[in-house]
């Protein structure tokens, strides 16, 4: 099968100073690959990079070669715009509109399909169902989405994102703002994601990427640039890792 992400030489510079230098890796269709590592070792960087949204930052310059399912990242078909619905952001933080749980659907929706009541209707409910939400907010749509929990708000940032039919979703620490239950309630629904989407998780939780992970890479610093250590399928890389800086990692040595 085609890899999701095929990365040849990444480098990652702000106003010319290194955050990301020489990356190459596969990263697995219909799998989780989990990128691990020290603050600072451009974990966020590389994410970035995966659908373009690196080019919005001011003095970023990203160097190297990325495809997208066998397709140069560049010349992606549809422009920006299309290559970001196909390849989504969730963040740290969820990131919701100061609107209603409604709006935050649909506007998205009637950007890339149209005003059709019913379709909106009907991929607003099948994204909800999708992330569990439907049942708690189905009743109170027009409520403010900044009034829902901190877990709720996240799901409702995967429901946005998946009512856009992508190919592949990027998750900078998604559960790492959020309490227990709630995360527990996210990774749950990685994991059934993992059989109909490629997923690229960013997290500092070894616990959570030894519960989630299909692949791993490790990221570390050399000389204040972070670099490509390691990268293994899961089973390998926790059982048997190959270099001094991921076992010395594992062991709760360093990072």
């Amino acid at each position: 099968m085609t890899p999701a992400f095929e990365v040849r030489d990444l480098s990652v510079h702000y106003d010319g100073a290194c955050a990301l230098a020489g990356v190459s890796l596969d990263m697995p269709a219909l799998a989780i690959s989990v990128v691990l590592g020290p603050s600072g070792c451009g974990k966020s960087s590389f994410l970035l990079a995966l659908n373009r949204l690196s080019e919005t930052i001011p003095g970023c310059r990203t160097t190297g070669r990325i495809r997208l399912f066998g397709h140069p990242l560049e010349g992606y078909t549809g422009g920006e715009n299309e290559l970001r619905r196909r390849v989504a952001m969730i963040f740290q933080h969820p990131v919701v509109f100061p609107l209603s749980i409604r709006r935050n659907l649909a506007i998205p929706i009637i950007e890339h399909f149209g005003h059709a009541r019913s379709e909106i209707e009907a991929r607003m409910e099948t994204a909800l169902r999708d992330v569990g939400l439907w049942e708690e907010v189905k009743d109170r749509l027009d409520a403010p989405a900044t009034a829902l929990s901190g877990g709720q708000q996240q799901r409702l940032c995967l429901a946005r994102a998946l009512a856009l039919e992508p190919h592949a979703l990027l998750l900078d620490e998604p559960t790492s703002a959020l309490d227990p239950f709630a995360a527990g309630h996210v990774e749950a629904l990685l994991r059934d994601l993992r059989s109909r989407l490629s997923l690229v998780l960013v997290t500092h939780n070894l616990a959570q990427a030894r519960r989630l992970a299909d692949e791993v890479a490790l990221f570390w610093v050399r000389d204040g640039c972070g670099f490509l250590c390691e990268s293994a399928p899961a089973d390998r890389f926790f059982a048997a890792p190959q270099s001094d800086v991921a076992r010395s990692y594992l062991a709760g040595r360093m990072g």
